[in-house]
């Protein structure tokens, strides 16, 4: 009986004693405190953190950021603590939080051994993640592009994909520049009237005649789907035609998440894009050498004309809300665009200290909020831009 009470207690010292054992081994808890979980500031503010870590001793902290878009995390700074058991230090974020509506952030000390009295212990690594918000816009999707690297100052939901309405016209006035002359004719045919008839238009008449000039305005001013479908027609011979040309055209310059049904922008198919595509192509509406006469439409208010055939004569003006920004901030406009599935979208250009910027929001509820967003993110551009603002990189594309 003595010898099983002994055994019995030789087990329990063993089971008692192990995990103890185990513990030590795997190093020393760390923990660190004061880290606000979302911070949330306007863009002109600076962000700092004042962190508690135990133990400290000299270890290496670093604070990383994650770009969604590259799918990576990248470390922005690195901190050494004092050499002491508990330390304070000061995070403060670099300016890339301002770029994203919705930044991720982690602050990490990472796993290392110290010397403490001449004895080495091992001290668990610990990582606390934090937010930061820049949400200056209702807009579904957004994206602010430095026209000249393809890199961004702010973006938002910037490679989902959503319908885009009659930005859609950006990509057929290219085409038509680049096909056309502007004073070559244009028979309107049954293509256009359907158009109108599936998405409203101006009123064209099959059979009239126009100029390449004249659809350019009217696909641009009133947003016309006769007078896109029209265009498309001239430059492919019908609109099944055209959308490979717009496909292609877009994957040219790497607007590779974009698709087309129609020349002018449809409620109907699965045509889709994203705002960073967008962007893409209204930098392309901007720079290409065979498309300057459109800059000039784009930032044009009315235009008068007279058809060849008919004679009918026609006015056009820029009637969505009257353009709120044209003309302000150095905006040049380029391309609006509205259906009920793609809600309010805008393709906005201007130039600051001679530097082009192309802005894109997509998915706003209403027409006032539009305007007040894109103001806000031109005002937000020049500022950070003056001040030395950390852009991002969604995808790798060509400098221009």
């Amino acid at each position: 009986m003595r010898r099983l009470f002994v055994l019995l207690i030789s087990l329990v010292m063993v089971f008692s004693v192990a995990p103890t054992a185990f513990a030590a081994d795997s190093g020393v808890k760390t923990t660190i405190k004061g880290v606000t979980k979302t911070h949330n500031k306007s863009y002109k503010s600076k962000i700092t953190d004042s962190i508690t870590i135990t133990p400290a001793y000299g270890r290496t902290v670093t604070l990383s950021v994650y770009n969604p878009y590259q799918k990576k995390w990248y470390v922005k700074k690195t901190y050494t603590t004092a050499n002491k058991k508990t330390a304070t230090v000061k995070i403060t974020y670099s300016s890339a939080w301002r770029a994203r509506d919705l930044g991720q952030w982690k602050i990490t000390a990472p796993k290392t051994t110290v010397k403490v009295n001449g004895k080495t212990i091992t001290l668990k690594g610990k990582t606390v993640k934090t937010k930061t918000k820049n949400n200056i816009t209702k807009a579904k999707a957004v994206v602010v592009m430095d026209a000249s690297s393809g890199r961004c100052i702010y973006v938002k939901n910037a490679t989902t994909k959503r319908k885009i309405a009659s930005m859609t016209k950006m990509m057929t006035m290219i085409l038509l520049a680049e096909h056309k002359n502007l004073g070559d004719k244009v028979t309107i045919n049954n293509e256009a009237i359907q158009a109108r008839r599936m998405s409203g238009g101006m009123g064209l008449i099959n059979g009239d005649v126009v100029t390449v000039k004249d659809l350019m305005y009217c696909s641009m001013l009133p947003s016309a789907n006769d007078a896109a479908a029209a265009s498309g027609v001239a430059v492919s011979g019908s609109q099944e035609k055209f959308k490979t040309l717009m496909k292609k055209k877009a994957v040219s310059i790497q607007a590779t998440d974009s698709t087309y049904k129609y020349a002018f922008g449809d409620w109907y198919g699965n045509a889709r894009s994203t705002a960073f595509d967008q962007a893409l192509i209204g930098r392309e509406f901007m720079t290409n050498p065979k498309t300057s006469y459109l800059r000039q439409v784009a930032k044009t208010k009315t235009y008068s004309f007279t058809t060849l055939k008919k004679k009918k004569k026609y006015k056009v003006s820029y009637s969505y809300a009257g353009n709120q920004i044209l003309g302000q901030l150095g905006s040049v406009g380029i391309k609006t665009g509205y259906n009920p599935p793609a809600g309010r979208c805008f393709t906005n250009a201007w130039y600051h200290k001679g530097k082009l910027y192309i802005s894109v929001v997509m998915g706003e509820p209403s027409g006032d909020r539009m305007w007040k967003d894109v103001k806000a993110l031109t005002r937000m551009t020049n500022y950070l831009v003056d001040n030395g603002n950390e852009m991002v990189l969604v995808k790798n594309v060509k400098a221009k």
